[in-house]
């Protein structure tokens, strides 16, 4: 018979167990295994369900440095601060919050790819989104705007780079004729040897962001406002292109005012008519103009002096 205080071993396999007797205590509450070099420490693994967790999210802890980047950069946003203040501002916040970046364009996600690249036979055409640029323009005279929706002109015409070789552009650009001396801003420049073949594709980007700046707006510094597009400002080449009819040129069913052709007049065309093809043989096609339902697609597409009087009757007269 042992001692009640004697330390007593039992051995079992694979598991080791010490057992200590006391007096005070049935000897079967005090058996307790003691986990050897052998045994696998237990380990939490923390499991998030889907609901918790995606592979497109971040959960963004409060007070961390992710937060404060995120209230500057709407700031900087909403209030259009330059960008040498926020700048030197970031350069004094890093050392305490190393998360911020140093450079303002990093902190507002400025995409680093600001034009769009497309291929339109047969070139390309490098294309702006022209609310941005809208914006721009609205900065300086921002107080004293009071027109909605804001009236835009479009311009479209033809420039050849060089007389030695075919290669031309073929600009897209808007401006808005309620601020006095706004530059026009570029919207799209299509570049190649010839006009594209299809000018529905030409002008498919640019139609949809008009559509939607017409029918949801866009907002600036917490105003919201609508854009219209007054008129289609183009030369005469460039005017029959992209509405899809024939030229000024044409011998039969070519004058953009009346279904007569030659010196014969007759009914004065009209934007049902327009639309409603009644002259089948004006158009070739369908226009992505036509989608622009405000469009007077007559009246809002006006003639091109220039060809037509300086280089048509004024120098058929003079030579």
């Amino acid at each position: 018979m042992t001692d009640r205080n004697e330390l007593v071993g039992l051995s079992f396999s694979n598991i080791d167990v010490e057992v200590r007797i006391a007096p005070d205590l049935p000897a079967e509450t005090q058996i307790q295994p003691l986990p050897t070099l052998d045994e696998p420490t237990p380990v939490a693994v923390l499991q998030l369900s889907s609901e918790e967790y995606s592979d497109h999210e971040v959960p963004e802890s409060s007070g961390s440095g992710t937060d404060i980047e995120y209230s500057a950069s709407t700031t900087i946003e909403e209030l259009d601060v330059d960008e040498p203040a926020p700048k030197e501002l970031l350069k004094i916040l890093h050392p305490y919050h190393p998360d911020l970046p140093l450079s303002t364009r990093t902190l507002v996600r400025t995409p680093t790819k600001a034009v769009s690249l497309k291929n339109i036979s047969p070139g390309l055409l490098p294309f702006w989104y022209c609310e941005r640029n809208i914006g721009y323009s609205l900065i300086n005279e921002f107080s004293r705007i009071t027109c909605t929706p804001l009236p835009l002109y479009v311009g479209i015409d033809g420039v050849h780079l060089t007389n030695s070789s075919c290669s031309q552009f073929g600009p897209i650009v808007g401006h808005l004729p309620f601020i006095k001396e706004s530059p026009p801003f570029p919207i799209g420049v299509f570049h190649a040897n010839s006009k594209p073949t299809n000018s529905n594709a030409f002008l498919l980007d640019f139609i949809e962001e008009a559509e939607r700046l017409h029918e949801r707006g866009f907002f600036f510094r917490k105003k919201y406002f609508l854009v219209l597009i007054k008129s289609f400002i183009c030369n005469a080449p460039a005017r029959p292109m992209i509405l899809c009819i024939k030229g000024h040129s044409s011998e039969r069913y070519g004058c953009a005012r009346c279904t007569g052709f030659g010196r014969i007049l007759s009914l004065l065309r009209t934007n049902d008519s327009f639309r409603e093809k009644q002259c089948v043989l004006h158009h070739h096609c369908r226009s992505i103009l036509e989608n622009l339902h405000y469009l007077n697609m007559v009246r809002d597409v006006p003639l091109d002096p220039m060809h037509l009087l300086d280089l048509g009757d004024m120098k058929k007269s003079l030579f």
